[in-house]
């Protein structure tokens, strides 16, 4: 590349965050000058030059490309911003200094040759990784990707994350990009924070081998199941931002997978993302997660991961009070899986039957509960124990929720507390809604000594989790608990401090 050809670098990235392809933006402006009457001979030749530096377009086509991006000429990097002649010695640009701005370096000298040896900004970082690589020594090159990434996760930090947190979901994500390409894992990490907000489709790396598309495939799936793993031990935000990532991680390979495997991958990363956008009480997205999830499974004829999706849909409508349309897509779920015997499907079969029996519960036919659950229970006879999909403290959990519902407050308190005793410390979701269902037969049978030890033990496992759907039932908790112990001291004293955690949190 000549020293004299400067590249457009922010019109090349406008262009990405709409997700578009060098031909669509020469077809889109083709449209633009229809409208005026006017010709176009633009193709996807003449807008790659333009990015690239080899050519600038006319005024005429400067406007109409700021009319394409909605952004300004200077925004689309054709007129250089105005400097305040007390500031030019310094080099300082009007433009916001966030992760989406990016500083173009002076035409007559490369970023590279300017850099302090001993700090990096994020956009110079990026300049520098614009650069052929031949031009730039590799450790700098590393040290450029570690600014670029540390800087784009520094948002988190503003949502509330620890820097353990943090690094929990950073193994799961950087695992899945491990197994690609070098040149697409490239192009997948300057994109950087664009591309996890915005889901962008990511440009396609070099073509790949049948081996490394077999390597791809069992990577992904290792991945996806690795994230199933986090959403039952870890915070809710973690878990729907790594489900998020690998979306866009699954997005860029796309091509490169298995037509018998895509629709799986996809099938599995959008039913993570609607578990975690149903615990965040998100109940709308996470029902069009799920039916995406249904149609990419459905796709690929997949019918465990059709009943799935059904399953989770189920439990946002038990949440919002449908319960019959709850219990009717139980069904539903059932009727996908009623003939396969494999033992993920007997699993799943047992789960579905023991919620179709809490929403029955909660509509108060009771003889449906009881078949329900022995036909729930008979199927754990088959199964290896335990297990986050489902297994007897699973099942404990769902018998106490319908003996809560139906008022036999002490046969729920005894089916809870054999399945809190019996689950693993790590699998915080359960431990919470298990947590809160016993503290509410507790409270009914009039236990304050229990009722408060337990609800000290999960306050801090509910601000762990994050979860604003268990927080919120947890919050809740506390108005039963002064109407159930109205005159106790310790009740109210316990409601004060736990209201004072909850808000600062």
């Amino acid at each position: 590349m000549d020293d004299d050809k400067i590249r457009n670098d922010r019109l090349r990235y406008e262009r990405l965050v709409q997700g578009w392809t060098l031909q669509e933006v020469a077809d889109k402006l083709y449209e633009l000058c229809k409208r005026e009457k006017r010709k176009s001979g633009i193709s996807y030749d003449t807008v790659g030059r333009w990015e690239r530096g080899e050519s600038t377009p006319s005024p005429h086509y400067q406007r109409k490309l700021s009319e394409l991006f909605g952004k300004s000429t200077i925004d689309l990097g054709f007129v250089n911003p105005l400097v305040e002649p007390e500031a030019s010695h310094t080099h300082t640009s009007p433009l916001p200094s966030s992760i989406w701005s990016f500083s173009s370096p002076p035409p007559q000298r490369r970023i590279v040759d300017d850099m302090p040896s001993g700090h990096l900004t994020r956009n110079q970082a990026f300049d520098m990784l614009c650069e052929r690589e031949d031009t730039v020594p590799a450790q700098r090159q590393l040290g450029a990707w570690l600014v670029m990434g540390a800087s784009d996760l520094a948002q988190l930090f503003d949502e509330g994350w620890s820097v353990e947190d943090i690094l929990a979901a950073l193994q799961f994500v950087l695992r899945g990009v491990n197994a690609m390409h070098r040149i697409s894992r490239r192009q997948l990490l300057k994109l950087g924070a664009a591309a996890m907000i915005s889901g962008i489709p990511v440009p396609e790396g070099r073509h790949a081998s049948a081996e490394e598309r077999t390597r791809l495939c069992r990577a992904l799936g290792e991945n996806i199941a690795a994230g199933w793993k986090l959403f039952h031990t870890t915070g809710n935000p973690q878990v729907l931002a790594v489900s998020q990532a690998q979306l866009i991680l699954v997005q860029h390979v796309s091509s490169y997978l298995y037509p018998s495997v895509r629709p799986l991958v996809y099938s599995g990363v959008y039913r993570l993302k609607g578990a975690a956008l149903h615990f965040q009480g998100h109940y709308d997205e996470a029902y069009q997660a799920h039916e995406q999830a249904y149609f990419t499974a459905l796709e690929g004829s997949d019918v465990w991961n059709m009943a799935q999706s059904r399953s989770w849909q189920a439990y946002g409508l038990m949440e919002q009070g449908h319960y019959s349309d709850a219990l009717q897509a139980t069904d539903a779920a059932l009727g996908l899986i009623s003939q396969q015997n494999d033992r993920e499907s007997i699993r799943l079969r047992a789960r579905l039957l023991a919620f179709g029996a809490e929403n029955a519960a909660l509509l108060g036919e009771e003889k449906h509960v009881k078949t329900r659950l022995h036909a729930s229970e008979a199927l754990l006879d088959h199964l290896p124990e335990p297990h986050e999909e489902f297994d007897r403290t699973s099942w404990h959990q769902q018998a106490g929720n319908c003996a809560l519902s139906l008022k036999h407050y002490d046969t729920a308190a005894k089916h809870l507390q054999l399945a809190l005793d019996e689950l693993p410390p790590s699998w915080t979701l359960r431990y919470i809604s298990t947590s809160v269902a016993l503290v509410q037969a507790l409270m009914h049978i009039r236990d304050l000594d229990r009722t408060l030890a337990l609800a000290r033990r999960a306050l801090a496992t509910v601000q762990t989790a994050q979860s604003a759907l268990l927080t919120q039932k947890f919050a809740d908790l506390q108005q039963s608990l002064l109407l159930h112990f109205p005159n106790e001291e310790r009740c109210q004293t316990f409601v004060t401090e736990t209201q004072r955690q909850l808000a600062s949190a």
